[in-house]
């Protein structure tokens, strides 16, 4: 099933759009849509992540309130989704356990081709690209894990 309003596949049970926040149905009584409320933060002290927001309706303020629809995950994740929904890729928090256990971390979390690629980089390197996997794991395993469920794509 695809947004309506910005095109982006999503589950059929979904209330919520992932990616831009649109209601797709109205909610049910049954429906476990998980409301993420980042603060409202005036423009000129917002943070890094949301700097380049545009004010909403002039009122000098950053709209942040997002509907996340991920019940399957812990607050952690559906905290890092909301911000990286709103400020992009490079927005994701730094992620200590896909930094520590890198490629076991993407097995793990069901991401087998990333995690294969990675391995492979690091085999054919002789593991001397490790410590780039590990840094490129901790900085953007919650976005690689955010990719997928949000547009369906697997890869970069």
């Amino acid at each position: 099933m695809k947004c309506t309003n910005c095109g982006a596949s999503m589950e059929r049970a979904s209330t919520f759009c992932g990616y831009c926040g649109t209601a797709v149905t109205a909610a049910s009584p049954t429906a476990t849509a998980v409301m993420v409320q980042v603060a409202s933060t005036p423009v000129g002290l917002a943070q890094p992540a949301f700097a380049g927001m545009p004010s909403m309706g002039g009122q000098g303020e950053v709209s942040t309130a997002r509907p996340m629809h991920f019940p399957d995950l812990p607050p952690y994740y559906q905290e890092a989704f909301a911000t990286i929904a709103i400020g992009g890729r490079n927005a994701s928090k730094f992620n200590w356990a896909a930094f520590w256990f890198n490629c076991f971390w993407y097995l793990y979390r069901g991401m087998w081709l990333k995690a294969l690629i990675l391995l492979g980089i690091s085999a054919a390197t002789g593991g001397a690209a490790g410590i780039f996997i590990a840094l490129y794991a901790g900085k953007y395993g919650n976005a690689d894990l955010y990719q997928p469920r949000s547009d369906g794509k697997q890869f970069w």
